[in-house]
């Protein structure tokens, strides 16, 4: 990184800077694509059960829980307790967003819950 202040930058010295700053802390990207998944809670996911159409979404900048009528436990690329986020009933206009994170699996754990269901929406770049 230069010792310059960003004002006495050349053209090159300031294309290669931020060259090096993308490098080591990466860009910001926006979403341009969604899935959004709806979980049935009456199923007993008391192992935790992985969702498969969730891991077509590899490298998900965020997830957010839209709508959460019942209880779970969500787990984000690991199915263990360090990585356990646990969800009491969200409805709208309340919503969670958990951004700036590579999804690669997300797991869901409940006990059966009838007629309750869980809306999930995993933003990424296409």
């Amino acid at each position: 990184m230069s010792e310059k202040p960003i004002t006495e930058l050349t053209g090159a010295e300031l294309i290669n800077l931020v060259g090096e700053v993308l490098q080591k802390f990466g860009a910001l990207k926006f979403a341009n694509d969604l899935h959004v998944e709806t979980i049935d809670l009456s199923k007993d996911r008391s192992t935790s059960d992985k969702i498969e159409e969730f891991s077509k979404l590899k490298g998900a900048l965020a997830l957010t829980v839209f709508r959460l009528t019942g209880s779970m436990d969500l787990y984000i690329n690991k199915k263990d307790d360090y990585h356990k986020l646990p969800f009491d009933a969200i409805e709208y206009p309340q919503t969670f967003l958990l951004g700036w994170f590579q999804a690669e699996t997300f797991y869901v754990g409940n006990s059966p819950q009838q007629g309750k269901q869980a809306i999930l929406v995993a933003w990424r770049r296409s």
